[in-house]
């Protein structure tokens, strides 16, 4: 039974069947589409569904995939016919690789499967007898982990399918059907919400902490100050300089700092040096001075709080 089990895991990703049920081929479809999310399989992992599948439906054939809360390129695409029989229905069923997975599954094994009986052969210069190993390991690795992968989820998938055509369903088939499991997202894209959620709070919280929000605050300021523009002329650039002078703070007054900021005019250039201080993770400005290039420093005045 152990090996039969192996061998079943290491057959080709194809499969070819069919599903007899004595449902009529128009019952059979209806309780196919029951199960299927009418959107691509790629949509239909954002959408909230209760479907167990999800694809392309008619009433004598359908493609699907089944909808899973991970991803994995070994999912099976599934084609079937419906064609009538004298019992009921008769369902012919083939299970494939995606083609761009089979594209590169083919070239892959293929191209290893080359490179290793061309070394085989020594028609490859090597320095050792057995280097054609080390062809033959990549190549196993890669046919062991598609077939496995693949072979799981097909059985899956005609679990499922089987259970959708009895005459009587139970199980994930007879929850979906009579509606008892509420459409929702998939824990895949709750996941990757959540994910996003905290990247964009940490991506927020650094901005807020980085002298680059300082860098702002600065800027702001000074493209609103009529002083520096009628010393300088209409501001053309601003600039931080080096970190060493852009941002200053004691270690006993991490709320406070000293900031200089290098301001080119259309008459001429200056340094404006801020004084500023942080409540509640934002900065505000205390005091500003303008340092003109010859010398003559003068001040500015510090906007109102809110």
């Amino acid at each position: 039974m152990e090996g039969n089990w192996v061998l079943a895991r290491l057959r080709l990703p194809y499969r070819r069947f069919e599903i007899v049920s004595t449902l009529s081929r128009e019952a059979a479809a209806a309780r196919i589409n029951g199960i299927v999310e009418p959107h691509s399989p790629l949509i239909a992992t954002f959408v909230r569904t209760n479907k167990l599948f999800a694809g392309d439906l008619s009433s004598d054939r359908f493609k699907i995939k089944r909808i899973v809360n991970y991803r994995d390129t070994m999912v099976p695409v599934i084609e079937g016919v419906f064609e009538p029989s004298p019992s009921g229905s008769r369902i012919r069923i083939t299970m494939r690789l995606a083609h761009w997975v089979a594209a590169f599954f083919v070239l892959w094994c293929g191209g290893t499967t080359i490179m290793f009986l061309l070394s085989a052969l020594g028609l490859l210069p090597s320095s050792h007898p057995t280097s054609s190993l080390s062809w033959l390991f990549p190549l196993a690795f890669v046919y062991v982990m598609s077939a496995i992968g693949f072979n799981s989820e097909a059985d899956k998938a005609r679990g499922l399918l089987e259970e959708a055509l009895r005459a009587t369903p139970s199980g994930p088939v007879e929850q979906v059907l009579s509606n008892v499991v509420k459409p929702k997202l998939s824990w895949y894209v709750k996941g990757r919400l959540a994910a996003g959620a905290v990247i964009t709070v940490l991506a927020t919280f650094m901005w807020l902490l980085s002298p680059q929000s300082q860098f702002r605050v600065a800027q702001d300021f000074i493209e609103d100050n009529r002083t520096i523009r009628g010393e300088l002329g209409s501001v053309s650039s601003i600039e931080r300089l080096n970190d060493d002078h852009f941002y200053k703070s004691e270690k006993d007054q991490p709320n406070e700092a000293n900031f200089q900021v290098n301001v080119t005019g259309e008459q001429q250039s200056g340094v404006v040096l801020f004084g500023m201080e942080r409540h509640d993770r934002v900065w505000t400005i205390k005091s500003a001075q303008l340092r003109e290039a010859d010398g003559r420093t003068m001040l500015l005045a510090a906007p109102a709080a809110d």
